[in-house]
């Protein structure tokens, strides 16, 4: 095939449950971009636009927290058949990642949509029982298992909590993001410094340029992340 999907991912930092100018303009930045497959993180599903397809990761990722508030949420343009996966390896995991195969221009797409834990997940808060960076390389460690059943071709995206080329994360937290990933390709590395939000696809997926979502409006962030977007292809 010589179409192109359009995919991406972007951490929307809890907007509001009711659309305010907020809201819409992180919407907008995102329909800019006419993505075919969005994974967005850290959502809110009574904010989320009519015209997607969607699937989350549940309510509980180990935190309470307002109804209607999603870590993961896959957006698609088409349906979704959703892909079981196995949890028994990590309890981290739940509410945290979720899968499902859609219709796109290239064809069907397998996409795992992520939100790792950031380095004080459960250390001061939630549980408060665990090491910096314990729930991340948790959940780092049942990604190889997961990915590796997973139907091609793959697409892994979302809130990675991790930079590439490493600046802040520990040698071996990073060098465990990395073995995580082993089978596939990480196509935003060395994009922006500050950007922590990924895509990875498989070997089968080709991959364009990189089109970042920018934060900034009225001298504030809308959240403060940076989107990526990209046209994958077979």
């Amino acid at each position: 095939m010589t179409s192109n999907a359009r995919v991406g991912t972007w951490n929307l930092a809890w907007p509001a449950r009711r659309p305010n100018a907020r809201t819409i303009e992180i919407e907008r930045r995102i329909a800019e971009f006419q993505a075919d497959v969005f994974v967005a993180t850290e959502c809110q599903l009574a904010s989320t636009p009519d015209g997607w397809h969607l699937l989350d990761a549940g309510p509980d990722w180990g935190y309470r927290s307002p109804g209607g508030r999603r870590k993961v949420q896959l957006r698609s343009a088409r349906l979704w058949e959703e892909v079981s996966i196995d949890r028994r390896a990590a309890t981290a995991l739940d509410g945290r990642l979720c899968a499902g195969r859609t219709d796109t221009p290239i064809g069907p797409l397998t996409v795992l949509g992520v939100c790792i834990p950031w380095a004080d997940a459960h250390v001061r808060t939630g549980r408060a029982d665990r090491d910096r960076w314990a729930e991340h390389v948790d959940f780092l460690a049942a990604l190889p298992a997961i990915i590796s059943d997973l139907p091609r071709p793959l697409l892994v995206a979302g809130d990675f909590n991790q930079q590439l080329p490493r600046t802040r994360a520990p040698k071996g937290v990073h060098t465990a993001l990395e073995a995580a990933f082993t089978e596939l390709r990480i196509v935003t590395r060395g994009t922006d410094r500050k950007l922590i939000d990924h895509i990875a696809v498989s070997p089968d997926l080709t991959a364009g340029a990189i089109e970042l979502i920018q934060p900034e409006h009225d001298g504030g962030q809308l959240t403060d992340h940076l989107g990526a977007v990209t046209s994958v292809g077979l």
